[in-house]
């Protein structure tokens, strides 16, 4: 990937990296503390998340260290990150192709050209509908989140904090 594509950011699923330290260290306190730090926008309290890590679990801690924040975390990311789950295209296309694996190489090739060419035909379509740069999804998230947010009030604490 880096030398195909050099400056593509390389990140790491979310739901894999909690499997993988659920069954690597098989606590639920530690899988618990490492999805509360991979949600954290700001680096203060992502360190707050990982200090209790450090102290339910020194391991643990040296294992998620390892891997690199900037491939997991919000608040290293080289990219907007959003809770948004989505499964493997690998995943998909299998469960697309399980009837046309049987078929020769040839026409597999051209059953697959057909099938995407018609996805990205139905993709344009439907954001050619589209009035917004959001999709319609995110459009009606935050039109409810909006609504939900008129019954807080905002205090400011000080140039760079409020309370909500």
């Amino acid at each position: 990937m880096k030398i195909v594509y050099p400056i593509a950011p390389h990140g790491l699923c979310g739901f894999h990296m909690v499997m993988n330290i659920k069954n690597r260290f098989k606590r639920e306190d530690v899988t618990g503390i490492f999805k509360c730090a991979s949600k954290c926008y700001k680096e203060s309290e992502f360190m707050e998340e990982m200090n209790q890590l450090r102290w339910v679990h020194p391991k643990a801690y040296d294992y998620v260290m390892k891997i690199g924040k900037e491939t997991w975390l919000r608040a290293y990311s080289l990219l907007r990150r959003y809770a948004m789950l989505t499964s493997s295209i690998a995943k998909c296309l299998n469960l697309c192709l399980r009837h046309a694996l049987q078929m020769p190489v040839t026409v597999l090739i051209e059953f697959i050209r057909d099938m995407m060419q018609k996805w990205f035909h139905n993709q344009r379509n439907h954001a050619d509908t589209l009035r917004s740069q959001l999709t319609t999804w995110a459009t009606n998230l935050l039109n409810e989140r909006n609504e939900d947010s008129t019954i807080f009030t905002v205090c400011p604490i000080d140039w760079n904090e409020l309370l909500v």
